[in-house]
């Protein structure tokens, strides 16, 4: 679990790292308009590994539930900021720029 959390946590940066800088090829995913963050996935993933949890009781299985498990709690946290203010932090003008999201 540990394994896959940091490896997972340390690429996410690295990921958000690269797509601030324009690197050719990569940006956000999107559902229409609508940006799917990756807590999105994190919370996809940790279901799907511990809803089988519940009744399969395997060792081999319990390691790469593990695994998953560890994937899908690094998607998350990497996004902390995001869920506790409930806004998208990544997506916020810089400081001293003005904002092209339409005001309500």
């Amino acid at each position: 679990m540990a394994g896959g959390f940091a490896l997972t946590f340390g690429g996410m940066r690295l990921l958000i790292s690269l797509i601030h800088i324009d690197v050719a090829g990569l940006g956000d995913v999107q559902a229409g308009s609508v940006p799917l963050h990756h807590c999105t996935w994190g919370f996809l993933l940790l279901a799907a590994v511990g809803a089988p949890g519940l009744v399969q009781r395997s060792a081999r299985v319990r390691a790469w539930r593990g695994l998953g498990y560890g994937v899908g709690l690094a998607l998350v946290l990497d996004e902390a900021a995001l869920l506790i203010s409930l806004e998208d932090v990544y997506g916020a003008p810089k400081a001293g720029s003005a904002s092209h999201w339409p005001s309500s």
